[in-house]
């Protein structure tokens, strides 16, 4: 996805700060550039889980063409400057087939954004936000979440008690990892991998299925 994109779950607006892949494209629409790779190409959206379905709710286009309804609902149009359009669709409520997870953020803590860099390539540090979720979908059904706010809190202590500093190359690599491995999707490849990781979080849902089955059994 490119942009902002923000959830709302239970009424409340989350940031989406990462995606094993992207739950929407404007291809998808039938919104196209131009040409391939035009930087001038800019989309984000909101989307929201009602019964536990996952919705595509408004969606904002930056292009240089036109742009069509989608479903019942026509833009808004607005030029921001010569040759360039903002389509902003609002409310569209579109049903989105999503199987993955998605990592979003609440009460984003601005003193603990000091980047995080690991063998020269930066990382968005996850840990500034106070409340750290993890959804899994299935064919656009949330199956479940997880809360990783207790994880993220632990990092910021460590960093305010000076145990861990983002400026030693040690201990970055050391908080990307139990990021990363704490996380059950993955998120380093977006977009790549599909197989493997269809396979991985189907293989994760079967387990929490079985799971939840033999407890249902054993308080019977």
């Amino acid at each position: 996805m490119a942009g902002s994109n923000h959830i709302i779950k239970d009424g409340i607006s989350y940031v989406v700060l990462k995606c094993e892949d992207s739950p929407y494209l404007p291809a998808d629409l039938n919104i196209n550039p131009t040409w391939e790779k035009d930087k001038q190409f800019q989309y984000n959206g909101n989307m929201e889980i009602e019964d536990y379905k996952l919705y595509l709710k408004d969606l904002s286009v930056f292009s240089d063409r036109g742009f069509p309804e989608i479903g019942n609902v026509e833009p808004k149009i607005s030029e921001i400057s010569y040759g360039i359009t903002n389509a902003c669709y609002e409310d569209i409520h579109l049903s989105l087939i999503y199987t993955g997870g998605m990592i979003v953020g609440k009460g984003y803590l601005k003193e603990y954004d000091k980047g995080m860099i690991c063998s020269g390539r930066y990382y968005e540090p996850v840990y500034c936000y106070e409340t750290l979720l993890e959804l899994i979908f299935q064919d656009g059904r949330l199956v479940t979440e997880i809360d990783h706010s207790k994880a993220m809190r632990r990092i910021r202590k460590n960093l305010d008690l000076e145990l861990r500093s983002l400026e030693k190359e040690r201990d970055a690599k050391c908080i990307r990892h139990f990021v990363m491995t704490s996380f059950i999707g993955d998120y380093e490849h977006p977009g790549k991998n599909k197989k493997k990781k269809l396979f991985r979080i189907n293989s994760y849902i079967k387990k929490l299925r079985n799971s939840k089955k033999e407890i249902s059994e054993t308080t019977e």
